[in-house]
């Protein structure tokens, strides 16, 4: 009887199962990437068992890793400016119009598609949840959700281009970039849903998060 255990996906590049005093451990083989915003990485295991007829089974993980600073985006300040259609306004509790079952329950989603190789900015209106004059102090984190991410789907932070707080400290601005195969089946026709997470704090010392859904199609 054999028993073996492999890793495939992103994160298999610096995370491999060892059999260790007879147990099998997940356990780091390179350095960890480092990033500039947190980001998912899939990871599936895969059991192989002589011993049993539904062998193999593969389980399906994710490895988030987050910026050196494990709180800061280093996020700019500046005007944030996008058309109408690829700004989302935040609520206290989404219309149904606005919910999108491919993601989370209190997701929003931004009317735009956005093309696998556009290069263009999308924006997040908080006003709506921030009392009286509380403001945007800082961006906490942004996760893009495992599968855009598994496809190459990142937050943009080239010179420029990386997060920002507008000046008015209730909008934030973002650019998506796609670092992988743009001509990808899953592009094509209706395309994914991407569920992109982003914590703020405020200046008067909340924290909150809020999802919203990136189409990604070819345009």
């Amino acid at each position: 009887m054999g028993v073996n255990v492999t890793a495939t996906g992103a994160a298999a590049a610096f995370a491999q199962p060892q059999l260790v005093n007879g147990t099998w451990e997940l356990v780091q083989t390179a350095a960890l990437p480092v990033v500039a915003v947190a980001t998912v990485y899939a990871l599936s295991i895969t059991e192989t068992n002589d011993g049993y007829a539904n062998s193999p089974h593969t389980t399906a993980l994710s490895v988030t890793m987050l910026p050196p600073s494990n709180s800061d985006v280093n996020a700019t300040r500046g005007n944030v400016n996008v058309p109408p259609e690829r700004l989302v306004t935040l609520g206290l509790v989404p219309s149904i119009s606005n919910v999108t079952p491919l993601t989370t329950e209190s997701a929003y989603t931004w009317k735009a598609p956005f093309g696998p190789t556009d290069r263009v900015g999308y924006a997040m209106d908080w006003s709506a949840l921030l009392f009286e004059d509380d403001l945007i102090e800082d961006i906490l984190a942004i996760t893009v959700s495992p599968q855009g991410a598994a496809l190459g789907v990142s937050i943009d932070t080239t010179t420029g281009r990386g997060p920002k707080i507008d000046t008015g400290g209730t909008m934030i601005g973002l650019h998506f970039r796609d670092t992988g195969d743009t001509t990808v089946s899953s592009f094509s026709g209706a395309g994914i849903s991407v569920g992109i997470s982003v914590q703020i704090s405020t200046i008067a010392g909340d924290v909150l998060t809020r999802t919203a859904a990136l189409i990604v199609r070819q345009l």
